[in-house]
C-alpha cells in the first residue's frame, strides 16, 4: 500500500509539471492575479482528472475501447475545443498586473475544458491503471494510487502558481503579454494538428 501511495505522488507530480497548457495558465494566473486566482483552475483540473481516475478505476477496458472506436469524432472535438481555447485567449483583452478582478470562472471551465478534452490525458491515467503495479493491486491500493495522485496534482500545481506569483511582482506587463500570446497560440496549433492530422 506503501509504495502505491508513493508512486501515486510521484505520478502526480509528474503530470502536474509537464510542459502543458494548463501548466501555462497556472503561471499566467500566479503571475497576474497571485497564487489564490489559480485555486479555481486546480480545481478544475482536478475535477477533470477525478472524473479519468473513476473511469480508470472502473472501466479501463471500455475507455479503451471507446477512444478506440470514436477516435476520429474525439479528434474533432478536441482540435475544436483547442483551437475555440486559443481564439478566445488571443482576442481577449489584455489583463493589467494590477488588476485583482476575478477570473475564477473563467480559469476552472478552461481547465476543465483543457483536461477533459485533451486524449493524452485519457490515455495517461488508462496507461497507469492498466499497468503493473497498480493494474494487479487490490481495490484498495488503486484507489489509494488514485487519491494519493490527485493530491500530489493539487500541491504541485498550487506550488507552480504560488511561485509565479512572486515572479509576477517582478515582470513587467510586456512580458506577461508575451506569456498570453504564446499559449493562445499554442493552443491554436495543437488544435489545428488534430483537426488536420489526428493524435
Amino acid at each position: 500500500m506503501a509504495s502505491l501511495i508513493g508512486l501515486g505522488f510521484i505520478s502526480g507530480f509528474f503530470i502536474s509539471i509537464s510542459l502543458g497548457f494548463v501548466f501555462f495558465l497556472l503561471i499566467e494566473a500566479g503571475i497576474q492575479r497571485g497564487w489564490r486566482s489559480a485555486l479555481p483552475l486546480i480545481a478544475g483540473v482536478l475535477i477533470g482528472d477525478s472524473l479519468l481516475v473513476l473511469s480508470s478505476l472502473w472501466y479501463s477496458q471500455q475507455m479503451a475501447e471507446f477512444l478506440a472506436s470514436w477516435e476520429n469524432e474525439f479528434r474533432w472535438v478536441a482540435g475544436l475545443t483547442f483551437f475555440t481555447l486559443g481564439l478566445w485567449q488571443w482576442f481577449r483583452k489584455p489583463t493589467n498586473l494590477e488588476s485583482m478582478q476575478n477570473n475564477g470562472q473563467r480559469y476552472f471551465w478552461q481547465a476543465l475544458g483543457i483536461n477533459l478534452s485533451n486524449p493524452s490525458n485519457w490515455a495517461f491515467w488508462l496507461l497507469l491503471f492498466s499497468a503493473p503495479p497498480v493494474s494487479v493491486a487490490s481495490l484498495e491500493g488503486q484507489m489509494a494510487f488514485g487519491i494519493s495522485a490527485l493530491l500530489s496534482i493539487g500541491l504541485s500545481e498550487w506550488a507552480v502558481a504560488f511561485l509565479a506569483s512572486l515572479m509576477g511582482q517582478r515582470l513587467p506587463q510586456k512580458a506577461v503579454d508575451a506569456l498570453n500570446r504564446a499559449l493562445s497560440l499554442g493552443l491554436m496549433l495543437l488544435g489545428l494538428y488534430w483537426l488536420l492530422v489526428g493524435f
